[in-house]
């Protein structure tokens, strides 16, 4: 897969708003050819393990990295 952009996601407390955020990217962004990069900086709310569990569920495991801090 070709990449033609990168986008950084960082993730600090958000469990709130993850879950929509998370899909509204993948909807705008599904037909493009995009990495997402997310960025947990040591969230203590269940964001980091929501995006444990669910980034795998939304997007292919090629076009998206989990960096937890």
């Amino acid at each position: 897969m070709n990449i033609n952009a990168s986008i950084v996601v960082p993730v600090f407390n958000e469990i709130k708003l993850i879950e929509s955020f998370v899909n509204n990217l993948f909807e705008t962004f599904k037909n493009e050819k995009v990495k997402f990069i997310f960025i947990d900086d040591g969230s203590k709310d269940g964001s980091s393990e929501w995006l444990k569990n669910n980034l795998s569920k939304i997007f292919n495991e090629k076009n998206y990295e989990l960096i937890s801090l």
